[in-house]
C-alpha cells in the first residue's frame, strides 16, 4: 500500500473508530480532501488490508474493524 494511502487511512480511523459509525467513499473524500477515485481506492485497500469492513447489504458502506 502506498504510504500516502496509509496516512490517509490512519487519519480516517483517528476520527471514525471510536464511533464505530458506518460511512461511505464520499466521508473518506471530504476527511482527506482528495478525488473521489482517490478515496475510492484508499476504501478498496483498506477492506483488502483487512482494515475496513464492508456492510452486508450496503457493499458502499464501511467502518473500521476494532
Amino acid at each position: 500500500m502506498e504510504i500516502n494511502n496509509v496516512k490517509r487511512l490512519n487519519d480516517l480511523q483517528e476520527r471514525f473508530i471510536d464511533d464505530g459509525d458506518w460511512f461511505g467513499c464520499s466521508q473518506i473524500q471530504r476527511h482527506c480532501k482528495c478525488s473521489y477515485n482517490e478515496a475510492a481506492r484508499v476504501m478498496q485497500l483498506g477492506i483488502e488490508d483487512g482494515i475496513l469492513q464492508v456492510k452486508a447489504g450496503e457493499p458502499w458502506r464501511i467502518r473500521f474493524i476494532n
